[in-house]
């Protein structure tokens, strides 16, 4: 994650110079250096949100339900009829929908050419510097052109990489339980988050194509009724089981979270000022891309020389 920040702060830089190199006349005279932030901050932020729906959004979710939400609108995220005064993040997506990267994780991950480790033997948590054996070869994670095709995430599905049973940052008396999916699924409890029955009928109801699955079709032997789910499945677990039903087979999330996560993703973007979504939805990205008209974080990633 440092090393990705470091990339978008040479993307930034990179857009500075782009900019002066593009129109000079325009940065010149009084209010020149914040008028060219301004500008280097819009593009840079434009460009991402872009990455977000047109590539991100469609590779974890399913392009279906981006057009679907983009063209006909949101159904439950509606911040302002709602009565809240600023876009907000409800906890099916904050404790369930978008904790789907937990059953992205690998095992095992190649950094670069002299580097590999398992998940946890990386210098990551506590560790403030890397030495330059182990700097990011983002060609690794990330398909760039006349280079071999980059390692994949797992999957999405209810099988969960081992190491994240075994948190090693917590403490297994102070801070229990140490296993990561335990830890999602009591936080949705202290939340009171619905069950994946009562979203998923919800949804079907208002007209969507989505089944409802039984907790025998989710592999589910027993949940005690006592848990606030009324013996149906905890959400978080029904979307990563969603997920692996054809005709997906785990390419993406199901209908139930992709929904979610389509919903609150878009509504953020067009909810608030300063986003391409809500200024100006029509706009396209305007930086040197492999395909004109378009923008991906390979782009991205180029352009800064990351």
């Amino acid at each position: 994650m440092s090393q990705t920040h470091l990339a978008f702060i040479k993307f930034h830089n990179a857009i500075v110079d782009h900019l002066l190199a593009t129109d000079p006349q325009k940065y010149v005279g009084e209010g020149a250096n914040p008028r060219l932030f301004q500008d280097a901050s819009q593009t840079a932020r434009w460009h991402y949100q872009w990455i977000i729906v047109h590539e991100f959004l469609p590779k974890i979710i399913g392009a279906e339900v981006v057009h679907e939400v983009l063209t006909h609108g949101r159904l439950w995220y509606r911040p302002a009829e709602q009565g809240h005064k600023f876009p907000y993040m409800p906890v099916e997506f904050s404790t369930a929908a978008y904790r789907l990267g937990h059953a992205m994780l690998r095992q095992h991950y190649v950094i670069n050419d002299g580097f590999q480790a398992n998940l946890f033997d990386m210098p990551v948590f506590g560790n403030p510097r890397i030495d330059a054996t182990k700097k990011l070869d983002f060609t690794k994670f990330f398909d760039f052109p006349g280079k071999p095709a980059a390692q994949r995430a797992r999957r999405f599905g209810a099988t969960i990489t081992p190491p994240v049973f075994e948190l090693p940052f917590i403490d297994p008396t102070d801070d229990p339980p140490v296993a990561l999916p335990e830890r999602n699924m009591l936080r949705a409890r202290l939340f009171k988050v619905p069950s994946g029955q009562e979203v998923a009928t919800l949804m079907k109801n208002a007209g969507l194509n989505v089944v409802v699955h039984s907790n025998q079709e989710l592999g589910i032997t027993s949940i005690p009724g006592t848990d606030g789910l009324q013996g149906q499945a905890p959400l978080w677990y029904y979307i990563l089981k969603e997920s692996e039903f054809a005709p997906i087979g785990g390419r993406h999330l199901g209908p139930v979270g992709g929904r979610i996560a389509a919903e609150v993703f878009i509504g953020i973007l067009q909810e608030t000022a300063g986003n391409y979504l809500h200024d100006q939805p029509n706009w396209k990205p305007t930086l040197p891309a492999a395909h004109a008209g378009t923008f991906t974080l390979t782009d991205l990633l180029t352009f800064a020389k990351a």
